[in-house]
């Protein structure tokens, strides 16, 4: 078929060549230039939508941390202050000896709702959260949201007792999730992008309790006789260690515990469930938050120096 361009001289074959090749690229030019645009401005405007919702989605997220952390942390400190009063005061056991009385006094009465309303408004936090991509946040803002899950986790959780004899089907030393939800839902705001202050909350919790005690039954349960020989007590300690460090890490300097204090509740765990606390620390996926990474470590190695207390019944 090019048999007549042999035929030519060479700097005119060569010339005859270039033109062809140049109309060939030409025209490819005009056929393939709005394609390969098309294919490129596609791609630039994905990307610009996907770093537009990653934007919005994060922007969403700390503005919904703005309006919940205060109460948060609030509640949190709130708890924490009573776990330290009852753990370090002898006689706070005996305020807890309620033998199916309920709610009974003052100490016990507050004792549940400082638990109630510190559980409440992490869910309205996350019910009010529900349509934020928390995926896309940032590192601190993501961390904040696996803390607030693993405060709810360390009631619920029942692997804490793995390796001891405990019957998962009772709820005779954590809550069932449904039992929390139900307690946390009359405190629970129907708005919840304004959430409930602290002071709200212990208002609607006394008014719930005096209207329908029933729906706090099993948070009396979990109180009554609670002394350091139960899992329940142990229960208790695990608790107020992730409270520990998530104030740590969120809180306000005088809302820190000092790693020396961590030591001192966490060598009130039975060895096993120290070890188990720290699979749960672990798989809610923080161990890159430096209070966290201290806390392993202290889970890991602390030791009192004296044989462990026998931990009896729940």
């Amino acid at each position: 078929m090019l048999d007549w361009v042999e035929n030519l001289e060479p700097s005119l074959a060569a010339a005859v060549i270039s033109a062809a090749v140049s109309a060939v690229v030409a025209v490819l030019t005009v056929l393939l230039a709005p394609v390969v645009k098309y294919g490129l401005d596609s791609r630039l405007e994905s990307r610009k939508l996907d770093l537009q919702y990653r934007l919005e989605q994060r922007r969403a997220l700390r503005e919904h941390i703005g309006q919940h952390k205060g109460r948060i942390l609030e509640t949190a400190s709130e708890l924490n202050d009573r776990l330290a009063n009852f753990i370090r005061l002898p006689d706070a056991k005996a305020w807890l000896r309620l033998e199916g009385r309920y709610p009974g006094g003052i100490y016990s009465t507050t004792f549940a709702q400082r638990m109630v309303s510190h559980w409440s408004t992490i869910q309205q936090f996350a019910d009010s959260a529900l349509y934020i991509d928390a995926t896309v946040a940032t590192r601190e803002d993501l961390a904040f949201v696996k803390f607030l899950r693993l405060n709810l986790d360390v009631w619920t959780d029942v692997s804490l007792f793995d390796g001891r004899t405990y019957d998962r089907g009772r709820s005779s030393a954590h809550f069932f999730q449904g039992q929390l939800l139900d307690m946390v839902a009359p405190l629970t705001a129907a708005d919840g992008t304004r959430g409930t202050a602290p002071g709200e909350l212990r208002r609607a919790f006394r008014a719930e309790l005096e209207r329908n005690p029933d729906v706090y039954k099993s948070v009396f349960l979990f109180l009554d006789g609670l002394r350091p020989e139960t899992l329940r007590y142990q229960r208790l300690l695990a608790a107020r260690l992730v409270l520990i460090v998530t104030l740590n890490a969120f809180g306000y300097d005088y809302q820190r515990t000092s790693s020396e204090d961590i030591h001192g509740v966490a060598v009130l765990l039975e060895p096993s469930i120290r070890r188990n606390l720290a699979e749960i620390v672990g798989r809610a996926h923080l161990t890159k938050q430096k209070d966290v990474r201290a806390l392993l470590v202290i889970l890991r190695s602390a030791s009192d120096g004296r044989t462990p207390r026998r931990i009896g019944r729940a």
